[in-house]
């Protein structure tokens, strides 16, 4: 028996004449009168746009579906074959043909997703082919520039990036809090002319995490004709997932920077260090260019130090000067000490010209940042041109918040070593003070490289650990919110060593300050637990359990940053002294007798500490004769910081056991809330 099939997509059916993949759309409203398990002849089929039949056919009607074979089927059929029979072989067939679509569209959007590694912009094609779309765009909401700009189009549009000022409605459904709409475009004027001739607009939004927000415009020519409901968190789930791919390839880079500058760098040897860096940031974010200027001392000289471009590897050719008096881009961010941005650099009315990189595409995109050190301006970062080669040629892309939050980080790090730049420059000159700075670069040394450490391979591992959670389950929107929430432990780990880099001297970092209320697991323990669990255990093949009976639900007065720093050093100790044991780090906790305070335990076996050791060990530089004896690393920098920190907590940290297992006891004062 030959038999066609109308399927139903939402308020259309979908025919397919001589099999082909572009169907004919019918609106169910052409259908819906027609009978069911009847012939219908040809003047009435010429009514539903059904070139494909020259002929009577008969018809039975399903809710998903609409079963068709020529009349002759049932005219030739003896007089004795029931007619039921007839209808039910009809179903049959349609309904076979029914699956085959169905898995013929799955397995296209599979293909489309993963057989090819699809990049952003195939990743939204795929989908508009999925619910047979005619054009597409996504627009992605920049929190930090309060932008909206287009990475991926089908047509181009007379703008591809947009802010308040455009009167645009993506601003308004980012206000709206919907999730989904679909109704007929409204002219504006950024929209292409390609796209003047689409009849509905569906609109879904995409959660990136936090501000960052993303809106998918699939248009059809087709009028009322919405997407199925069950693609809509399909789309979101996997263009979600795309984002953080390059979250996760971004974070690379950064890692890639901050190795770079903890191997390269040399005290006294700063512009040759900056020759290299503004490369590498070229290199690793692809920018097309990148300069450093610096104030010179006693001048309102603002010098190029270092720049990247088509004429330069870091060393400029000439002197160039900015006059921060004199109105530019670059002397504003120095002024302001506020980071600047430009999406049409050629033509925006700040930019004095006064220095350009050379690059092969027109001046498009500019992030400017000041480089600050302790609330004092010292210079500017900026870059220039974000670019894409993945058609062998470079094409400008627009900047995203990851690149706004990739040179933030950068120049955080920068401004730490033209600290310590500064700091070496200050003690050869002042011989007098040379005993104190020594100390004071010594101990922020110490201190930076014992912080660093761990973030560093937790970079590294992130990427690991968060391709695994990708790869090994299936995409959910819980699976979304845990890879989020491990970057935004990385982001935390940032975040305190901003606060180090900012408080130079130990004694900042030690002075007494306002505490509020926080949650001990929430706040103190889970943000280091998750980004340095994978490190020990690669590292020291070491597990690190966690007995949060005494913990949960408690509320400490402390200081997050301070107590996250304090903790993280008694983890890694307690994980460095386990040699030679392998047994498990242990972190419980309990409240104290006098129920006013309650103590983080964090416990190890492995080296043991002597009795006379049981004070001396909390002063700076000081050791343990078993940790020197077997050679393990440290500074002696780690258990003074806390011990000093805890005190001006009005907590205080003490040693409960010195062996089997040695217990290190950080007491926090309970909050009244």
């Amino acid at each position: 028996m030959d038999c066609s099939v109308l399927l139903r997509f939402n308020r259309y059916f979908l025919f397919f004449p001589d099999k082909t993949d572009s169907p004919i759309f019918i609106e169910d409203k052409f259908v819906a009168d027609l009978p069911t398990n009847q012939v219908i002849p040809i003047g009435r089929l010429r009514e539903l746009r059904l070139p494909e039949f020259s002929y009577p056919i008969f018809i039975h009607k399903e809710p998903d579906f609409i079963a068709i074979c020529p009349a002759t089927e049932i005219e030739n059929k003896p007089i004795f074959w029931p007619k039921q029979k007839i209808v039910d072989n009809l179903r049959d067939k349609a309904e076979l043909i029914a699956s085959k679509w169905i898995a013929s569209q799955n397995t296209r959007l599979l293909k489309g997703l993963f057989d090819k590694h699809e990049d952003l912009e195939n990743c939204v094609k795929t989908f508009a082919d999925y619910t047979y779309s005619n054009g597409y765009s996504l627009w992605i909401y920049n929190p930090i520039s309060k932008v909206f700009t287009c990475p991926v189009t089908s047509a181009p549009y007379k703008k591809r990036h947009l802010s308040e000022k455009d009167n645009s409605k993506l601003f308004e459904f980012i206000d709206s809090k919907r999730e989904y709409e679909s109704r007929e475009p409204i002219a504006e004027a950024c929209l292409s002319p390609d796209m003047a001739g689409m009849k509905t607009l569906n609109r879904l939004l995409i959660h990136y995490g936090g501000d960052v927000k993303g809106i998918l415009n699939l248009y059809s020519k087709n009028e009322r004709f919405e997407i199925n409901q069950e693609a809509i968190p399909l789309i979101q789930n996997a263009l979600s997932t795309k984002h953080i791919e390059s979250r996760i390839e971004s974070q690379k880079a950064l890692d890639n920077i901050e190795r770079f500058c903890i191997q390269e760098y040399k005290s006294g040897n700063l512009e040759p260090f900056l020759h290299g860096l503004v490369c590498k940031i070229c290199q690793e974010f692809s920018f097309e260019g990148c300069s450093v200027f610096l104030r010179e001392p006693n001048t309102n000289e603002l010098v190029l130090k270092a720049t990247c471009d088509l004429k330069h590897k870091g060393k400029p050719s000439e002197r160039v000067v900015y006059d921060i008096t004199s109105k530019s881009l670059t002397s504003d961010v120095y002024l302001s000490g506020k980071l600047r941005f430009s999406y049409d650099l050629q033509n925006d009315p700040d930019n004095s010209k006064t220095y350009g990189e050379s690059t092969s595409l027109p001046g498009t995109n500019w992030i400017g940042i000041p480089l600050q050190i302790k609330q004092n301006t010292r210079g500017v970062l900026r870059v220039k041109n974000r670019y894409n080669s993945l058609t062998g040629e470079n094409i400008i892309r627009n900047i995203r918040s990851i690149d706004f939050d990739n040179i933030l980080s950068v120049g955080t790090l920068l401004s730490g070593i033209l600290q310590l730049e500064d700091t070496f420059l200050d003690v050869v000159k002042e011989k007098k003070t040379v005993s104190k700075k020594l100390e004071d670069l010594n101990n922020f040394n110490k201190l930076f490289l014992h912080e660093i450490r761990t973030p560093i391979s937790t970079f590294g591992l992130a990427p690991f650990l968060i391709s695994r959670l990708l790869t090994t389950s299936q995409i959910t929107p819980e699976l979304i919110t845990n890879v989020l929430k491990k970057l935004d432990d990385i982001k935390i780990m940032g975040e305190r060593l901003k606060f180090i880099t900012n408080s130079y001297f130990i004694t900042e970092l030690v002075t007494k300050r306002t505490v509020t209320p926080i949650y001990v697991l929430r706040d103190v323990v889970f943000p280091v637990l998750n980004i340095t669990r994978e490190y020990y255990r690669r590292n020291y093949g070491l597990e690190i359990r966690l007995d949060p009976l005494g913990l949960e639900g408690q509320v400490v007065y402390g200081d997050r940053i301070l107590l996250n720093i304090v903790f993280n050093a008694l983890i890694d100790n307690a994980c460095k002294y386990s040699y030679p044991q392998k047994r498990p780090v242990v972190v419980s906790g309990r409240i104290n007798d006098d129920e006013t305070s309650i103590s983080l335990l964090i416990s190890n076996y492995g080296m043991n500490i002597d009795p006379e050791e049981r004070e001396r060990i909390f002063g700076n530089g000081e050791r343990g004769r078993l940790a020197l004896e077997n050679k393990s690393p440290g500074t002696g920098i780690g258990l003074y910081l806390s011990k000093q920190i805890m005190k001006n907590l009005n907590g205080d940290l003490l040693i409960l056991s010195l062996k089997d297992p040695v217990t290190f006891a950080i007491i926090l004062r309970k909050a009244i809330l």
